[in-house]
């Protein structure tokens, strides 16, 4: 019989407050790091990698000094913040956030208590796999997809969002940059909803303001 092959991940460190995600003010690029991290915690250790073939790739915030290392060092990084001309023989995992597209809960975004107010956020971000080889990319994007994918109910549960899917593993195409490079992207799409509250005093204050910007200088109306 063939070893049980066990993968892990371990709850990143910037979701570790109690207080949830819906309490917050949530943005994208607090999503990019959070894949991040866990790609980063992925090939960080050969032992959670599942395919044999791949088994020598890693990633490190160190860049290796070891030539018969230096190829199968990952990049892993946000594909706003890295050079791909930069890649050389490297493969790269990029994290590139996609659309955001807020929607209502109910009509006029209330909720069932008092001044409290929702929006349910849906989102998407891309996984860029870049590779010199086609079996690299391919194996690279399936590991990265099943990773995210088997592990979504934790990830729901750590960022509390309430949809994490990552159904998208796209066809292998050139770079139009960069020929010698293959792409694949890995889709992930997820739903966020968030609240916030609007208090009398503040109300008072906007009011206060916009009474203010519409006065001249001397506290003369227009």
């Amino acid at each position: 019989m063939s070893e049980l092959k066990i993968t892990e991940i371990e709850k990143p460190l910037d979701y570790s407050s109690q207080e949830p995600v819906y309490c917050q003010f949530p943005n994208r690029l607090a999503m990019t790091g959070f894949i991040l991290d866990c790609l980063r915690q992925l090939f960080g250790n050969a032992n959670k990698i599942m395919h044999p073939q791949i088994k020598e790739f890693f990633w490190s915030s160190e860049q290796t000094t070891d030539p018969m290392k230096a190829p199968y060092q990952l990049i892993i990084e946000d594909a706003f913040n890295f050079d791909l001309s930069k890649v050389g023989v490297r493969p790269a995992i990029l994290v590139k956030s996609g659309n955001w597209q807020e929607a209502k809960l109910v009509i006029g975004d209330n909720g069932m208590s008092g001044d409290i107010y929702h929006k349910r956020i849906n989102g998407q971000h891309s996984i860029q796999i870049v590779s010199k080889s086609i079996a690299q990319a391919e194996l690279l994007a399936r590991e990265v997809q099943g990773y995210l994918s088997h592990f979504g109910p934790l990830l729901r549960e750590w960022v509390e969002l309430v949809k994490w899917e990552v159904p998208v593993l796209q066809e292998p195409t050139r770079m139009e940059e960069q020929e010698e490079n293959i792409l694949i992207s890995v889709g992930a799409v997820y739903e966020i909803i968030y609240s916030w509250e609007i208090r009398p005093d503040t109300s008072r204050l906007i009011r206060q303001i916009v009474v203010n910007a519409i006065m001249k200088p001397n506290n003369q109306p227009n």
